[in-house]
C-alpha cells in the first residue's frame, strides 16, 4: 500500500502567497521525510482558493525537493491548456524527476475560471477529448500529426522524449456520463471529493 498527501499554497489569511508557498514546499519536505509516497497538487487560477496555476512547474520544483517521489495532479483541467505544450512539458518533467507522474485529467467545473480564460464550457467534451488525444500520441515519442475541431498542427515531435513508462494518465470522473467518457478514451479513473 502506498500513501500521499495533497499539496497546495494556502494559509492564514494575513500571509503572503510567497509565505503560502514557503510553508507548502516544508510540508512537502517533511512528509517526504516521513516517507509517504507521492504528492499530489491542484490547479486552480485568479484566486486564494488553492492558487497553483501551473502544476508543470510546482511539481518540477518539488521533484528537486523531494527526488523519487511521485507526483499527482487532481487535476490538471485540459481546455484550459494547449494540449501540445502541456506533452512538452510533461515529457520533460518525466525526463527530470525521479518519480513516477500520476496524471489526473479533467474537464474542469469553475465558470470563474472558464470566464477568465475565455473557454466556453459547452466545448469542453470536445477539447477535452482531443486533448486525451494529443498527451496519449504525444508521450509516445513518435512523430505525429493532429487534425481535430479544436487543434490543428503538422507532423511534430515532442522533445525531449518522454519517459513513458513513468506516466500515468487518469480521467476524472464526477458523473456516470463522465465515467463513459473516461472509459472512451482508455483512461483509468480517478474520483476526488
Amino acid at each position: 500500500m502506498k500513501f500521499g498527501f495533497t499539496s497546495a499554497p494556502v494559509g492564514i489569511d494575513h500571509q503572503t502567497d510567497a509565505e503560502h508557498y514557503r510553508e507548502a514546499i516544508d510540508d512537502c519536505r517533511f512528509g517526504f521525510d516521513l516517507g509517504y509516497d507521492s504528492i499530489w497538487t491542484l490547479e486552480h487560477h485568479f484566486t486564494p482558493y488553492y492558487p497553483t496555476p501551473d502544476l508543470m512547474l510546482y511539481m518540477a520544483h518539488l521533484a528537486a525537493v523531494c527526488p523519487g517521489v511521485d507526483l499527482g495532479t487532481c487535476v490538471l483541467v485540459l481546455p484550459w491548456h494547449n494540449p501540445l505544450r502541456l506533452v512538452e512539458q510533461i515529457a520533460m518533467l518525466s525526463v527530470i524527476s525521479q518519480g513516477n507522474l500520476i496524471l489526473g485529467l479533467g474537464r474542469g467545473t469553475a465558470k470563474y475560471e472558464f470566464d477568465r480564460f475565455n473557454v466556453n464550457m459547452a466545448k469542453t467534451r470536445e477539447m477535452f477529448a482531443e486533448a486525451v488525444q494529443i498527451l496519449q500520441r504525444g508521450l509516445a515519442g513518435e512523430p505525429f500529426g493532429f487534425d481535430g475541431k479544436h487543434y490543428q498542427f503538422p507532423e511534430t515531435l515532442v522533445r525531449p522524449i518522454a519517459d513513458a513508462g513513468k506516466v500515468t494518465l487518469l480521467g476524472a470522473i464526477g458523473s456516470v456520463d463522465s465515467a463513459e467518457v473516461m472509459a472512451d478514451l482508455g483512461l483509468p479513473l480517478i474520483h476526488t471529493s
